[in-house]
């Protein structure tokens, strides 16, 4: 199935993954060209098909959908089940030496104009690893960015690192009370749009 799916590039230096996840302010890895050409230009035609829901609070305003594994349409059903099976979690097992259960999140978030996720640190119910497949690319003018945080006496301290969305990029990081992350505002007219998630302990 990985290899329906993955860039084989990536499947061909797991063990060297393996080894780089250790990485400041936390673990975390960015896989550029993760999926295969054909996979990612299927899911990105037919993200629109599902259904968003306007999520305003105080930490965030965003657009989110339903779980995936409750997906309507087959391309998303067969990405579901790609990303929720053993095999795949075989292997963010091998590039992360985590163990993860069978236990997965996963759903679409969009962002628009003004659209925002503040500072904070993903831990709830046994999250082990966070990720986020891009399905846009936004540069920085278009805002948007992943932030991460330096900790400073268990409270985020700093921004070190700012990433922008690279349609077809994967990110992956571990969950702790270090992992202080935000996503900043968008800027422009171009959406932010992914699908993200989490493995779980």
């Amino acid at each position: 199935m990985l290899n329906d799916w993955i860039n084989k590039t990536h499947l061909n230096k797991a063990s060297s993954l393996k080894k780089s996840f250790n990485k400041q302010p936390f673990p975390h890895h960015l896989l550029k060209n993760f999926l295969i050409p054909s996979k990612i230009t299927k899911i990105i035609k037919i993200i629109d098909k599902e259904k968003y829901s306007e999520k305003n609070t105080d930490l965030f305003h965003i657009h989110q959908t339903q779980d995936l594994k409750f997906a309507k349409t087959k391309a998303l059903k067969e990405f579901y089940q790609f990303i929720s099976s053993r095999e795949f979690i075989s292997f963010i097992e091998k590039i992360t030496n985590k163990r993860l259960s069978k236990k997965i999140d996963v759903s679409s978030l969009k962002l628009k104009k003004i659209n925002y996720l503040l500072c904070h640190d993903d831990q709830l119910s046994n999250r082990k690893l966070a990720f986020i497949l891009y399905l846009t690319t936004l540069k920085k003018s278009d805002g948007g960015s992943l932030s991460f945080f330096t900790a400073k006496n268990k409270k985020p301290h700093e921004v070190i690192k700012s990433f922008y969305p690279v349609s077809n990029s994967f990110m992956i990081f571990e969950v702790s009370d270090k992992s202080f992350h935000q996503i900043d505002e968008v800027l422009s007219g171009k959406q932010r749009i992914t699908i993200g998630g989490w493995f779980h302990d």
